[in-house]
Formats: C-alpha cells, sequence, structure tokens
C-alpha cells in the first residue's frame, strides 16, 4: 500500500486445523516489504463467520469494511470500535 488508508489483503493457505484427517500438504512462503509505521492484521475466520440473531454471517466484506474504516486510528481505538460493532451485530 501506498498511503495510511491502503489496506492490502495476502491469501492465505486454506487449511483446517480441526480435521481428524492427516495430509501434509506445505504451506506458501510469503514475503512482504515492509515500510516504517505500517501494520499487520492477522485474523482467522471467527468474526467474519460470527452469526447474528437471524443466522447470518458477519461476513468478509463487512469485516474489510470495518479495518478500513478504522485504520487511522489508534490500535487501542480500533480494538474498541471491533468489540463495539461485533456487539452491535449480534
Amino acid at each position: 500500500p501506498n498511503n495510511t488508508n491502503d489496506l492490502l489483503e495476502v491469501a492465505a493457505d486454506r487449511r483446517s486445523v480441526g480435521t481428524k484427517v492427516r495430509i501434509n500438504l506445505p504451506f506458501r512462503n510469503q514475503e512482504l516489504l515492509l515500510k516504517q509505521g505500517d501494520v499487520i492484521y492477522l485474523n482467522t475466520d471467527g468474526f467474519i463467520d460470527q452469526c447474528d440473531r437471524n443466522r447470518q454471517n458477519f461476513g468478509s466484506a463487512n469485516f474489510r469494511k470495518l479495518v478500513k474504516q478504522n485504520l487511522h486510528f489508534p490500535l487501542s481505538v480500533q480494538k474498541q470500535e471491533y468489540e463495539k460493532a461485533f456487539a452491535n451485530y449480534m
């Protein structure tokens, strides 16, 4: 990303950690060039797959939008905003 409001999404290798079938598939190595001030967000599907009362998932698009809306805040404020969005969704 070239600016503080950019979000670069790096596709992960899709692997299940809860399966009983052991398939030895290697993970890809990925390298990123980071600049001072860059922030790395790591997430699982827990937030994205969370269902509301109507059994609708929060979804990837809503999660991306939430992150983009809060990129300019300090991390402590971002945490509060994510928690608020999660509580409101439920």
